[in-house]
């Protein structure tokens, strides 16, 4: 093989990878979209712009770093079968096991944080109770203040 075929070849391997890795960064978005139906479907949306954005960023530079910034079809081809590859072999599995782990990291959290959030709620309401009862408290010296320093004034003509 020639230099040039063999240069072509390693592109093609190169975009096949960037396929696989794309799709990989592509589940993680779609494993965090699923867990969360609460989100919006705009927030969806934006989240998936920016991920289109971003990989044709990535796919640029790749570009740029291995080919000078030339585009050939050999490399949409390759970058296509590594993700057709990477989404009929492995995807279900990595979107399961991204699950998983958001599954535990957000219990993790919830255990770690409850006890913060409790003594945080507990201390707010107690604030709370604390700044109403002395609002009342000091409304109800300053209107016997008042009411004395009237009284006094009365007394002093």
């Amino acid at each position: 093989m020639n230099n040039g075929t063999e240069h072509q070849i390693w592109i093609f391997i190169i975009f096949l990878v960037v396929g696989i890795v794309s799709s990989i960064v592509f589940d993680v978005f779609r494993a965090f979209n699923l867990k969360d139906k609460r989100k919006k479907i705009i927030l969806v949306i934006i989240a998936d712009i920016i991920f289109w954005f971003f990989l044709s960023i990535f796919i640029f530079a790749v570009s740029l770093k291995f080919n000078d910034g030339k585009l050939r079809a050999y490399m949409f081809v390759g970058f296509c079968i590594g993700t057709f590859i990477y989404f009929n072999t492995l995807s279900a599995y990595v979107v399961r096991i991204l699950s998983v782990m958001y599954c535990v990291v957000c219990k993790f959290l919830l255990l770690i944080l409850f006890p913060v959030v409790f003594l945080i709620k507990l201390f707010n309401n107690t604030f709370f109770v604390v700044i109403s009862f002395s609002r009342k408290g000091i409304k109800r010296v300053i209107s016997k203040l008042k009411f004395k320093f009237i009284t006094l004034k009365k007394f002093k003509r």
